[in-house]
Parts: C-alpha cells; sequence; structure tokens
C-alpha cells in the first residue's frame, strides 16, 4: 500500500506539473483546445508506457548500455529505466485530466487580479507564487483525481515491475478460487474506503445541478493567428510527448509495412468483437448520460436517487478493475446465456467507465442556465418529452460525446474483461498484453499504430461533439 501510494502521489505531482502549461492555455483557449487536451486520454495508458518503453528495447542505443549495466553487475539498471519509463508515460497521459481541473480554477481567478499581477514589478517567480495561492485547492484536487486512477490502474505498474496493492489483487483473484473471492475484497479494504470516500464526494459536487460560481467566465479569445500559435507551443509540446513520440517510436520499430496488413489478417476476429462490445458500451453510456441528465433536473425522490446512482457509478469507477469484472462475474456468469455472450464484458466495462457519461451529464446540468430550468419546472414539471424538446436536444451531442468517451476506453480495457471474458472468445487488448509480455514487438507495434490512429480519430469526433459545452463563451465557473 505505501508504495502505491508513493506512485499515485508521484505520478498525480508529475502530471500536475505538466498540466500547468495546459490548464493555462484552457482558460482561453480557442473551441478546438478540447481535441488537443482530450487525446492522450483516449491513447492506452499501457500503450504510452510500451511505446517510451521501446527506447530500451533490445538492439536500441539505451538497451544495449542496460544490457552492459546488467553485465557488470548492476542488475536494477534496467528494471529502474523501465520503472522511470513507467512514470513518464502515465504522468503524460494523466496530464489532461489534471489540465482540465486547473483549467476550471484558472477561469475563475478575476480579470483584474490578472492584469495587477502583470503590471506588477516583482519576479516571474513571485507571481507564478503568487497564482499557485491563489489555486492551491485546485492543486490540490488535480493531483489527488489522478493518484485516485493511479490508485486502481494495475496494468502499467504491473509491466514495469512495480509491486502495487492493485497488481497483489490481480494476482490474488487468478490463485483464488471464485467462491472465496470475496476474502480478496477484505483484502482490498484500503482502495474500497479511498475510493468511497473520495467518490461520494466529488459526485456529491458534481452532481448539484445549481452552479456555486458565476454564470459565466467572459473570458476573451486569442484575438490573432500569433497569439494562438504562441499559445499553442506548451500544449503541442506535452502532446507531442504524449502521443507523438511513442506513435514515432512505434513506426521505427516496424521491419515492413506489410506488418499494418498482417495484422488485419491475424486479428480480425478480436477487433470485431472488440468493437462490438465498444459500441454497445458506447450506446448504453449515452442512454445512462441521458438518464442522468433528465434524472438530475427532476423533482424529488427521483433526483435523489439519480445522485445516489452517480455516487455510485464514480465510485465503481474508482475501484481496480480486476474486482468490478470479479463481482460481475460472480453476479452474473451464473447466467448460462449471459456468461456466454459479449453482454458479460459490457457489463464490466460498463462498471468502470460509466462515470464518464455520467460526469459529463453533471456537467451538462450545471451548464444550462438556471432561469431556463426553473421556468421549465413550473410549466411542464420536468416531464421527460417537454425536457427533451426543451433542454435534451441542445444537449444531446454533448451526451452522445460521454458514450463515445466510454466507448473509447472500452476499446483497450483489460483489467475487468479477464475476469469475465467467456472461454474461446478473442480480445484485441487481452492480444496486445500478450504482446508486451513475450515481446513481439513488431506485431505489437503494427497493433498499437492502429489502434492509436482510430482512437485520434474517434477522439476529434467526441471533442467536436463536445465544442458546445466547453466553449469559452459558456462554460460556467465551477469552485473545484
Amino acid at each position: 500500500m505505501t508504495q502505491s501510494l508513493a506512485w499515485a502521489l508521484g505520478i498525480g505531482l508529475f502530471a500536475t506539473l505538466l498540466a500547468w502549461p495546459l490548464g493555462w492555455w484552457l482558460r482561453r483557449s480557442p473551441r478546438t483546445a478540447i481535441f488537443w487536451v482530450i487525446t492522450p486520454l483516449f491513447m492506452p495508458s499501457y500503450l504510452a508506457y510500451a511505446g517510451w518503453g521501446l527506447l530500451r528495447a533490445p538492439g536500441s542505443f539505451v538497451g544495449d548500455r542496460l544490457e552492459l549495466f546488467a553485465e557488470q553487475g548492476h542488475r536494477w539498471a534496467p528494471i529502474a529505466a523501465g520503472q522511470a519509463l513507467a512514470f513518464l508515460g502515465l504522468g503524460l497521459w494523466c496530464a489532461p485530466i489534471a489540465a482540465i481541473v486547473l483549467a476550471a480554477a484558472f477561469r475563475s481567478i478575476n480579470h483584474s487580479v490578472l492584469e495587477s499581477l502583470r503590471l506588477d514589478s516583482s519576479s516571474p517567480f513571485r507571481r507564478a507564487l503568487t497564482l499557485v495561492s491563489l489555486t492551491r485547492r485546485s492543486l490540490l484536487a488535480a493531483v489527488a483525481v489522478v493518484a485516485l486512477l493511479m490508485l486502481g490502474s494495475a496494468i502499467p505498474l504491473h509491466l514495469a515491475q512495480v509491486k502495487t496493492l492493485a497488481v497483489d489483487l490481480w494476482f490474488e483473484l487468478d490463485n483464488t478460487p471464485a467462491r472465496d473471492h470475496w476474502r480478496v475484497w477484505l483484502h482490498a479494504w484500503p482502495l474500497l474506503l479511498i475510493a468511497i470516500a473520495a467518490g461520494w464526494f466529488i459526485a456529491g459536487r458534481l452532481a448539484d445541478p445549481d452552479p456555486t460560481g458565476d454564470a459565466t467566465a467572459n473570458l476573451p479569445e486569442y484575438s490573432s493567428a500569433r497569439q494562438t500559435i504562441t499559445a499553442l507551443l506548451a500544449p503541442i509540446f506535452v502532446l507531442a510527448l504524449a502521443v507523438g513520440v511513442p506513435i514515432a517510436l512505434y513506426a521505427t520499430r516496424l521491419n515492413s509495412f506489410k506488418s499494418l496488413q498482417l495484422f488485419w489478417t491475424l486479428n480480425a476476429r478480436a477487433v470485431a468483437h472488440t468493437a462490438t462490445i465498444a459500441a454497445l458500451v458506447a450506446l448504453f453510456g449515452f442512454m445512462f448520460a441521458v438518464l442522468i441528465a433528465w434524472g438530475l433536473e427532476s423533482r424529488r425522490p427521483a433526483s435523489s436517487l439519480i445522485r445516489v446512482m452517480v455516487r455510485l457509478t464514480v465510485i465503481l469507477g474508482l475501484v481496480p478493475g480486476v474486482l468490478i469484472g470479479s463481482v460481475v462475474n460472480r453476479t452474473l456468469g451464473s447466467f448460462t446465456w449471459l456468461a456466454e455472450s459479449p453482454l458479460i464484458v459490457v457489463a464490466a466495462h460498463l462498471g468502470r467507465f460509466a462515470l464518464v457519461p455520467a460526469l459529463v451529464a453533471c456537467w451538462v446540468v450545471r451548464h444550462e442556465p438556471s432561469s431556463q430550468r426553473d421556468l421549465r419546472t413550473l410549466e411542464t414539471g420536468n416531464r421527460f418529452i417537454p425536457w427533451l424538446k426543451t433542454s435534451g436536444l441542445p444537449a444531446l451531442p454533448s451526451l452522445l460525446a460521454g458514450g463515445l468517451a466510454a466507448g473509447l476506453l472500452s476499446l483497450h480495457e483489460i483489467e475487468s474483461a479477464v475476469q469475465v471474458m467467456p472461454p474461446g472468445q478473442e480480445s484485441l487488448p487481452r492480444q496486445i498484453l500478450q504482446y508486451l509480455h513475450f515481446s513481439r514487438l513488431e506485431e505489437m507495434s503494427a497493433a498499437a499504430l492502429w489502434l492509436v490512429l482510430v482512437g485520434l480519430a474517434l477522439a476529434a469526433i467526441t471533442a467536436h461533439l463536445l465544442r458546445p459545452l466547453l466553449s469559452t463563451s459558456t462554460i460556467r465557473r465551477t469552485r473545484v
């Protein structure tokens, strides 16, 4: 548990440091900013680590030096290098999450305060300290959110040979009969306690339809092409490290471009199965987002029930994925028709990623002007059809983006799926994990390139759907 906390907090601090320029850019960025920011999130975290890990692959300059160190008695060197690259890759992957938290804090700073800081004669270092003091709660929140996600993540740190509680729980589940899995849940009590406390608090803050801040930020967008290009330098630099470098490293490991074609020959069934599950997760996620958005604006007791659902969804999203898969397998696996169909895998993925459409729905509700909500409540009583015509239709693209984001995350989910995957069914993420375990670099690079490129295309669609919700002219100042 000590190593788990140390790694999670360390990655959280590193990701928040990287997210500072991204969050500051988001403060008054053009609408296309969201695409640049969320792009790394749709690249599997284990591929972000594996991409940088190619720097120490056999035959490379770094790999040969590490092999030489190991032969000289420094056997810790290859493991330490792998752990350092895992730290770097996960920090870059998590930076967009911290950036979104920081952007909300930066937007809440009054423009006059920033002007006075700019005109102040103090050093840039002291001005930076003042900004840190103004946003210290949000900085801590960014670190905490990233740390919470890393506490439940097993695969990247497992590949880097880091001993964490989430990895131990995975091994325990594999070596324990299904009837005794409850003992593993008892061993997981620290992670469960943290997930329950944090999930209940976070969801409670976000599920409140009445925003605590001002209605709009009213921050100007960049007025000239030169300002826009200058402002893009920081996010482009971070995103080049998070996405560009791993893609380039994967491309350099291909001995022949025929491997890209061979990928479809070898993995056609696995791709079709994985895409079907992801599409179902996206569909159910979209329906769940619509339910949450409508329910939060309904009268009690319906709205109270929906708030409890949001809290439970966020808590499940913070629990280690292997535990979610274990519970789904235990509860639904007794139904033969369900256990042998992809639906049981869809249920496990929704347990992990339903928090994404739920949080997008909460954001949609907070985005609606309170005067419009009150008027609709008086006239229609928040019945579903009137709500859909007045508030639902404008919000459908954002709600659809929430479902699509859940489907994208489902494309490379392994932890929960390994507990429920029916025998004989192929899975693309599990196939890639086997490539990583057995160092089959050619096949892994081809699969990673296809997965990342498809993810980028779908991320662009998701970002486009989120543009109205995240535009600088309408976003609310949400106190974190």
